[in-house]
């Protein structure tokens, strides 16, 4: 949303705090990837389990990815709901 002067990128932005705390990614993590998706940066997420998320860590990495990061408190909370 580089460019974007009428408010809407910012109120999108601002969000997205606590979208991704609201999904289990710890607050200092959300606000470190705020500031790069506010710097033009695109964000990825993909719901990965234990036994998968190295190896797509590795393909994200593989394609320029950086600052990733995996947290299982989001992973245990879908694996409860779905039991």
């Amino acid at each position: 949303m580089p460019g974007r002067r009428d408010g809407v990128g910012g109120g999108v932005i601002g969000g997205l705090i606590g979208a991704l705390t609201a999904g289990g990614i710890p607050e200092e993590a959300a606000k470190s990837y705020h500031e790069h998706v506010a710097a033009g940066d695109t964000l990825v997420t993909v719901l990965a389990g234990n036994h998968n998320h190295e190896e797509l860590e590795n393909i994200i990495r593989q394609h320029g990815g950086h600052e990733l990061g995996y947290f299982s408190r989001f992973i245990d909370s879908v694996q409860s709901l779905e039991s």
